[in-house]
């Protein structure tokens, strides 16, 4: 299965499902401390971690279950959902 982590944080949950087997092949994460532990955790360049989650267009081909619903959620409620990130209450 491959999914993709919106709202990634500093990955917790990519990393659980790495070790279940499944991949993550999309990072979004705005808060760029975060962003810096993802690109360390994972091995990836900052460029290769969506940021802000409101000018996300569309999900890569092959991620499973739900991608429509989330392309769905973005098309009508990106700015909406960007309210909701975990760096607000900090």
């Amino acid at each position: 299965m491959k999914v993709a982590g919106l709202f990634a944080g500093i990955g917790g949950l990519e990393v659980g499902f790495h070790r279940s087997g499944i991949s993550t092949e999309f990072l979004c994460e705005n808060w760029e401390p975060a962003r810096a532990v993802l690109a360390d955790r994972f091995g990836l360049d900052d460029g290769d971690i969506a940021g802000d989650v409101s000018k996300v267009r569309s999900i890569p081909a092959g991620i499973d279950r739900g991608r429509e619903l989330v392309e769905t959620m973005f098309t009508r409620y990106g700015t909406a959902i960007t309210d909701l990130g975990s760096a607000d209450f900090i």
